[in-house]
């Protein structure tokens, strides 16, 4: 009964996580080294499709990324599930 009630533990607390960013090495190391510049980088997940894409938008002019880059890196930062 213990191994349930731990089981069922384990299943609600991963159910609550905010969704693991898309397996991606190259836009992870792009998201540590230019995100991190000027201010903490966002933590994957914890944004809104719309959040992240705007800040994309409005970063543009001063981060130098490829299109493909940042359609990687908004991928990353914000599933297209969220």
């Amino acid at each position: 009964m213990k191994r349930l009630g731990l089981l069922l533990l384990t299943l609600a607390l991963g159910a609550c996580s905010p969704a693991a960013a898309p397996e991606n090495p190259r836009v992870a190391k792009i998201h540590r080294t230019q995100c991190g510049r000027c201010h903490s980088p966002p933590e994957p997940g914890k944004r809104s499709r719309a959040e992240v894409e705007a800040a994309a938008t409005r970063h543009s002019t001063r981060v130098r990324l490829t299109r493909e880059e940042w359609t990687a890196m908004v991928d990353y930062l914000a599933p297209a599930a969220n």
